[in-house]
């Protein structure tokens, strides 16, 4: 969908989501420290790497071609 401004958008249905606490600090390395220790989340991306790998992703430059921003 592209707005009269130009401006382009997506919508799409989300049928599964996944959320992960990290901590409401202001300070990055606080936040980071939380991230790291949040098991739960480390999981998950162990799982997400372990189902990608060898699997060849989108370089950026196709996606900025294919979304006009090339």
């Amino acid at each position: 969908m592209q707005a009269p401004d130009g401006n382009k958008f997506l919508l799409t249905r989300i049928i599964e989501t996944q959320g992960f606490y990290v901590g409401e600090s202001d300070d990055f390395a606080v936040e980071v420290e939380m991230t790291r220790k949040n098991k739960p989340l480390m999981k998950f991306l162990d799982k997400r790497r372990a189902q990608s790998k060898g699997k060849k992703g989108i370089p950026l430059e196709e996606v900025r071609r294919q979304l006009s921003l090339s």
